[in-house]
């Protein structure tokens, strides 16, 4: 039998941890049909029990602590609400799980979870996209076993593991988050799925690969395409916010220009800023001068997003032209950080011209660390173009 508290915050800290028992039931004094229950983990969950008709029913509520006294109170209210009505909550939430599929879930694992704590949910979109749409998109998410998850990402792996692993990692996510959310009940079916084995990545262009890459660079005949390219090397940024630089995001006119990325966010949650090389001011320079009147992005695109979409081909043309293999858009962020440390530059500069810090502008000590991040950045860019003989 369930021993009767009045619930508080500081009641439900103190209840002990049972021992000789998988869980221990206390009922709230103010509402009766609350309970909560302490399980042998330490978890501390808050449920409403009720005979439904000639039969107990137990309905979960929600987590104790994220879940408080006072809503667990309210929560309890209305599923007792619609009890009296003849409702069977668990029986919504049975069906619920039967129906809901994992497209559906994707999309509410982006809007309860990927967008409030993730810096990179585009990423998540792009991976969802790409690669699990298509093969489980309409897929009912009781259908989904370890084996179907096993086998896709044997053959994902096949074409690139990394990438195999970090999808793995994103189904783990949504059936963790499906499961806190009671979308789905059971054993995460990735649980039991190995990942590949893969070595860090440390390629970056190195002196003696800049002037055949600038060389075919240059040559590049989508000129949009080769100030991207440009553009993600002199800044280091990732490959979707250069893609989705605006001009809105770039201020001129300050002391020292920056780019103010505004879905990336540091730590202390401010908004990213990266200060802008000369070198790069005269790429936006020559942007500016040739794109079309009143466009919003730095590199426009037919497509629906207004922006250059993945420039693929692009990217493949100039890896032919300079003999280089093994190198990806990603590499450039990695080669400003790279070419940075050669120079001698502090961490605390690699880091703040990476977009790994925060840079307020408004406040006074901004101006002592940015200006020695935009003079690192702007040594860099020449040495680079110096290093591929070009102006």
């Amino acid at each position: 039998m369930a021993t009767r508290i009045h619930f508080t915050k500081a009641a439900i800290e103190r209840l002990p941890i049972p021992t000789d028992r998988d869980r221990e039931l206390y009922k709230d004094d103010e509402i009766t049909s609350l309970e909560v229950a302490v399980f042998k983990s330490g978890k501390k969950t808050f449920y409403v029990y009720k005979r439904i008709g000639s039969k107990p029913s137990r309905i979960k509520l929600g987590a104790f602590p994220d879940t408080t006294v006072d809503n667990a109170r309210r929560l309890a209210q209305t599923k007792l609400g619609e009890i009296a009505q003849g409702i069977d909550p668990n029986d919504t939430k049975r069906q619920l799980r039967q129906q809901i599929t994992f497209g559906q879930l994707f999309d509410i694992f982006m809007e309860k979870h990927s967008k409030i704590h993730k810096k990179s949910f585009k990423n998540d979109v792009s991976m969802y996209n790409c690669h699990l749409k298509a093969k489980f998109g309409n897929t009912k998410i009781s259908e989904i076993t370890s084996e179907k998850i096993r086998n896709f990402h044997l053959r994902l792996g096949e074409r690139a593991k990394p990438a195999a692993n970090r999808v793995l990692d994103l189904v783990s996510s949504m059936f963790e988050q499906a499961r806190q959310m009671d979308l789905f009940e059971g054993e995460n079916p990735v649980k039991r799925v190995k990942k590949f084995e893969v070595s860090s990545r440390d390629r970056y262009l190195l002196p003696d690969e800049m002037p055949e890459f600038f060389k075919a660079l240059a040559n590049e005949p989508n000129e949009i395409a080769r100030d991207y390219i440009f553009m993600s090397l002199f800044t280091g940024a990732r490959k979707s916010n250069v893609l989705s630089m605006s001009w809105d995001e770039i201020n001129l006119d300050a002391k020292q220009p920056y780019w103010r990325i505004p879905d990336v966010k540091s730590k202390s949650g401010d908004t990213m800023q990266i200060p802008l090389s000369e070198t790069v001011l005269k790429l936006l320079k020559h942007r500016k001068k040739h794109n079309p009147k009143d466009c919003a992005f730095v590199f426009p695109g037919v497509g629906k997003a207004g922006h250059l979409a993945d420039p693929k081909k692009a990217w493949k043309r100039v890896l032919e032209k300079a003999g280089l293999s093994n190198l990806r858009l990603h590499d450039l962020r990695r080669t400003l950080g790279s070419w940075l440390g050669r120079s001698g530059a502090s961490s605390y500069i690699i880091s703040k011209a990476l977009g790994h810090g925060s840079i307020r502008s408004t406040e006074p000590y901004t101006r002592l660390s940015i200006d020695p991040v935009a003079s690192s950045i702007d040594e860099v860019t020449k040495a680079m173009v110096q290093a591929a003989g070009q102006k």
